[in-house]
C-alpha cells in the first residue's frame, strides 16, 4: 500500500529562491502563529515607518503591542524613539542531530539595558 503524500513531498522549501520580502512574510506567519497560542492577534503594518513591522492584540485584555520582525536578534539606535517596541526573532539550536528554532519577544528598549551593561559607551 502506497503511503500518503506529504506536503514536503509536493514542495520542496528553496531557502536560496527566497528574497528578504518572502523570509520576513514566512517569518511572520510562522511567529503569528506561536503568539496566537498565547491569545495574541497579529496584523501587518503596510506602511513601516522604521518602528513596527507589525502588532500583537492580546484579547483579553485589547493591549497592543509593536513589533519589529528581524532575522537575528538586533537592536538600533533608530528603533530607540519607539519607546514601547519589541522585537520578535529566531534563534537556532541544536538538539541532538535536529536544529530547532526558538523565537524571543523582548522588549527592544530591555535589549539595550542588556548591551549597556557590557558596553557602556554603545550609544
Amino acid at each position: 500500500m502506497d503511503r500518503p503524500e506529504t506536503i514536503s513531498d509536493r514542495w520542496e522549501i528553496h531557502k536560496y529562491r527566497s528574497n528578504g520580502k518572502r523570509i520576513e512574510i514566512r517569518n511572520f506567519q510562522k511567529i503569528s502563529a506561536i503568539l496566537s497560542d498565547w491569545g495574541l492577534h497579529c496584523a501587518t503594518i503596510p506602511d513601516d515607518d522604521g518602528g513596527a513591522d507589525f502588532t500583537a492584540r492580546h484579547m483579553p485584555t485589547h493591549t497592543m503591542i509593536p513589533i519589529q520582525l528581524k532575522g537575528r536578534l538586533t537592536i538600533a539606535q533608530k528603533y530607540l524613539r519607539h519607546e514601547n517596541l519589541w522585537m520578535a526573532f529566531p534563534v537556532k539550536r541544536k538538539w541532538n542531530k535536529f536544529q530547532l528554532i526558538d523565537w524571543y519577544l523582548v522588549k527592544h528598549i530591555e535589549l539595550v539595558e542588556v548591551v549597556k551593561q557590557v558596553k557602556p559607551n554603545w550609544l
